[in-house]
């Protein structure tokens, strides 16, 4: 590949007018067919950004703590841009720059190191998103260890995920220790407490190209509580890619994605900007309701809009037309058009470039992206550039569709042969785009939802009544929302509201808000078991969409047959 690429050409060729859908970018369609020439342009473009150079070579090694401290770290002037600005209810606005963090990470590398901290091993990051995290992120990177991360959700859904990923060690809170008793000797010191670690300047770590640099736990995946492995090509390449073309990130610019999944994103959103030295800007949709203002209260080169906020911000007439010089959705998460061109015309957005991202944080970073235009939010996306990618037929995956629709598959850098992976994203055709056609996993939002691991949850409480979960599909708006069935049989006349409080407040604790179910439907029945003795879902499911569970709950006949399972299930 010609060395022709400038970031002036990417940004001209990705943006467009209008819903016509616009010639695809010569160096796109090169990017797929010569991958290695694409990395080595865009580390060239990263190169010209910065007085030093990066330590990192596309496919032989990556210096994660170098190229995102070491380079950005002689911006020390009391006004450069910060590495991380981040709101707090109680003091307001505090930042962070490049050099003070990397005296915070080097005190946290030291205090890691004297616990026995050594390169190779496994560490989960507990923390959620804030400088916590970012300290404990890039003290992983800087000595080497493989990094995965968890937000502090439910007991339950933590044990779950630490289980299948053993990891060596834990970087959290101790007030975490309540939920995880039993990983209380794997906590990870801190400093900032108590004694004052000194820093130490040793080394950072060279990932080696292909070995594992992270094993993330991936949303929209079948098995959301194993985690997938992720090289140090795709942890280094994608976030630098996704940061200067999907974002157009550079040294001082800023970007925010308040309200976006944290597994889904995490790390790569952050690295993003790190690694283009730029600014992340965090503050959490509950302070953006309160305090909508804080929004635009320093220009940003981007901005991600959740759904949360994007409700948040309906509420408002808040001017954000001259902060943003471009927003993005996930168009996975909704694809209510008529609600974001509202959303645009309510913060005089019209002359803001928009467009799409999906993100993929266990295979590196955003699996799809878009054009950009101006105006109205729009559907289509592109497959993201440097890795090969095909679409697989529906039914036999591992085989190529013959169709021009299908369910993605991206190349992962680093893995062997460029191993392909499923995305949950089903695509179709539209001239020089491709359309989101729906997801490929039964779920909310693009991603999976857990129905066994919420169902044995519920189970452990100690309540003498059965229960199933429906998938519900909304085939008009393109979603899917998950109805609790409680079967409460019929001895009893069973408190309703009470329960339903109940369950749902056990959800949260043992799994998260995000698996409440959307509905809870109370049914004075006792459901069909299957050959194994379990409840048979199949039958729950199709008793409930062909209206037969609400016939049966009234009918004598069926009432009679409840009392006799009732009989033989004791």
């Amino acid at each position: 590949m010609p060395n022709e690429l400038t970031i002036e050409t990417i940004e001209k060729s990705l943006t467009a007018e209008g819903f016509s859908s616009p010639d695809r970018p010569a160096w796109l369609d090169r990017s797929y067919r010569d991958p290695p020439g694409f990395w080595q342009e865009i580390l060239q473009i990263q190169k010209n950004r910065f007085p030093w150079p990066p330590k990192s070579v596309p496919f032989r090694g990556y210096d994660f703590y170098h190229d995102i401290i070491g380079r950005n770290s002689g911006r020390s002037a009391p006004d450069s841009p910060p590495a991380f600005l981040w709101y707090d209810p109680g003091s307001g606005w505090q930042k962070i720059t490049y050099a003070d963090l990397g005296v915070q990470v080097e005190k946290r590398a030291a205090a890691w190191r004297r616990f026995g901290v050594q390169a190779g091993q496994t560490v989960c990051i507990l923390h959620p998103l804030g400088i916590d995290f970012l300290v404990a992120l890039l003290t992983a990177l800087k000595l080497g260890l493989v990094l995965s991360v968890l937000p502090p959700e439910g007991r339950s859904f933590m044990e779950k995920r630490l289980e299948n990923l053993a990891p060596d060690y834990l970087a959290t809170d101790e007030i975490l220790l309540t939920r995880l008793p039993a990983w209380q000797n794997r906590i990870l010191p801190r400093t900032g407490s108590g004694e004052a670690a000194a820093p130490e300047k040793g080394n950072s770590f060279l990932y080696a190209s292909g070995t594992v640099a992270a094993r993330l736990f991936d949303p929209a995946s079948e098995t959301p509580h194993v985690p997938r492995e992720v090289t140090s090509d795709a942890l280094y390449l994608a976030p630098l890619r996704d940061g200067m073309i999907a974002l157009g990130l550079s040294p001082g610019r800023t970007v925010a994605a308040p309200g976006f999944h944290f597994l889904e994103t995490q790390p790569a959103l952050l690295l993003a900007a790190l690694l283009n030295g730029a600014t992340f800007l965090h503050v959490e949709p509950e302070d953006i309701e309160t305090s909508p203002e804080l929004l635009i209260r320093y220009p940003l080169k981007a901005i991600g809009i959740s759904p949360q906020v994007r409700d948040i911000l309906l509420k408002t007439r808040l001017p954000a037309g001259s902060f943003w010089k471009f927003w993005f959705h996930n168009p996975a998460e909704s694809g209510d058009l008529h609600t974001w061109t509202k959303f645009v015309s309510a913060l005089q957005l019209e002359e803001v470039l928009t467009g799409n991202l999906v993100w993929n944080a266990a295979a590196g970073g955003c699996s799809l992206f878009s054009f950009r235009r101006p105006g109205q939010p729009y559907p289509f996306v592109l497959p993201s550039a440097g890795v090969p990618w095909q679409l697989r037929d529906m039914t036999f995956r591992d085989t190529e569709s013959l169709l021009d629709f299908g369910i993605l598959s991206l190349a992962v850098p680093g893995l062997p042969d460029e191993e392909p992976r499923i995305m949950p994203t089903l695509l179709a055709r539209s001239h020089q785009e491709w359309l989101p056609a729906g997801a490929a996993v039964s779920g909310r939002s693009g991603r999976y939802y857990p129905r066994p691991e919420v169902l044995d949850v519920i189970d452990m409480l100690p309540l003498d009544v059965y229960f199933s979960i429906v998938e519900n599909v909304s085939f008009s708006e393109n979603t899917a929302s998950f109805i609790l069935l409680v079967f409460t049989g019929t001895s009893a006349k069973a408190e309703e509201a009470t329960l339903g409080r109940q369950i749902r407040n056990h959800i949260i604790k043992e799994m998260g808000t995000e698996f409440v179910p959307d509905r809870i439907r109370f049914y004075p029945l006792v459901p069909r078991r299957n050959t194994e003795g379990g409840i048979d879902h199949t039958w729950c499911s199709s008793e409930f969409r062909n209206g037969g569970l609400h016939r049966k709950s009234r009918h004598p006949l069926y009432q009679s047959l409840s009392r006799l399972r009732e009989y033989l299930y004791a």
